[in-house]
């Protein structure tokens, strides 16, 4: 389970510092519409990056790992008094520890660049518009005159966010 549990917080990861880096660029993909760059090329360009990413990680992974694995194959001979044990880094597992980190990166930021590349590009030449908010059951109910007003605020975010309020609860509970 530890693996997969990393491989999907490694998904998370990407996905948040692609979806940030693309909502700080928003006003320049619009430039680069007009300038006659197509989704595909948008999205290929920012593919490129998280692919820059996977193997850069992929490299410093397979030589920390190459590094570990011998040192402590040698501690297991030292420590069992092995005649010998040979650590062997054998390709094909490097290249499937890579095609599953490519598949996970690639499943962390399809959607944030999917959105960057279908935005019009008289949309993205504006801010992002405001999430529309509504009156609710703890800003006008009983909990909107027992609460402080920061404690209006956080009780607000989690009723107009409730599914990332139940992730976010959710990865509190598995990281402790």
């Amino acid at each position: 389970i530890g693996p997969v549990v990393l491989i999907g917080f490694a998904a998370f990861l990407i996905n948040v510092l692609l979806s940030r880096l693309l909502a700080q660029e928003r006003s320049q993909i619009p430039v680069l519409k007009a300038f006659g760059y197509g989704n595909a090329a948008i999205a290929v360009h920012y593919g490129k990056l998280v692919g820059a990413i996977v193997l850069a990680g992929g490299l410093l992974g397979t030589l920390a790992g190459a590094q570990l694995g011998s040192g402590l194959a040698s501690l297991y001979s030292e420590f069992f008094r092995y005649p010998f044990l040979n650590y062997v880094l054998r390709a094909e597992v490097v290249l499937t520890a890579l095609v599953i980190s490519a598949a996970a990166a690639a499943a962390g930021t399809l959607y944030a660049v999917y959105r960057a590349a279908r935005l019009p590009s008289a949309q993205g030449m504006r801010p992002e518009p405001p999430p529309v908010f509504r009156r609710s059951l703890a800003a006008a109910g009983a909990l909107g005159g027992l609460l402080s007003p920061p404690g209006r605020m956080i009780a607000r975010s989690l009723m107009r966010r409730p599914l990332k309020s139940a992730l976010t609860v959710l990865g509190i509970a598995l990281a402790g």
